[in-house]
């Protein structure tokens, strides 16, 4: 991650933006009017926004790796509403207790710590 003043100063192939705009409202509003009207996807993450290839997500990520590599269970784990679509393909979802309202209501599991995910996870099996 770099952090840049002017678009000029990259000179490699952009696969995704994050700007900070300011406060975790700024950034919803502001990523619903870019998904609106635009060739690109745009998630807001807590105070920022982030911007990527048009259908480009975590979740579709998951899709993609649940294909390709045969997976029966895919758990995920996220902590902002960047990883929502993530959270919502994976077959077991987890979130922590001082993540959003949001994400909290739609994971199957809220937990303190990685370890009790992948406790959790590996008693599915």
């Amino acid at each position: 991650v770099k952090q840049v003043n002017d678009i000029s100063e990259i000179n490699a192939p952009i696969y995704g933006i994050s700007f900070f705009a300011g406060n975790n409202e700024t950034a919803k509003r502001i990523s619903e009017e870019i998904n609106s009207s635009s060739e690109v996807s745009c998630f807001h993450n807590g105070p920022f926004v982030d911007v990527t290839a048009k259908d480009c997500s975590k979740g579709k990520a998951i899709r993609i790796l649940k294909k390709k590599y045969d997976i029966d269970i895919l758990g995920a784990m996220g902590d902002s509403y960047n990883d929502m679509t993530m959270l919502e393909e994976a077959d077991r979802s987890y979130t922590f207790f001082t993540s959003p309202k949001l994400l909290k209501e739609k994971v199957d599991k809220v937990i303190d710590s990685v370890q009790e995910a992948l406790k959790d996870f590996r008693s599915l099996k």
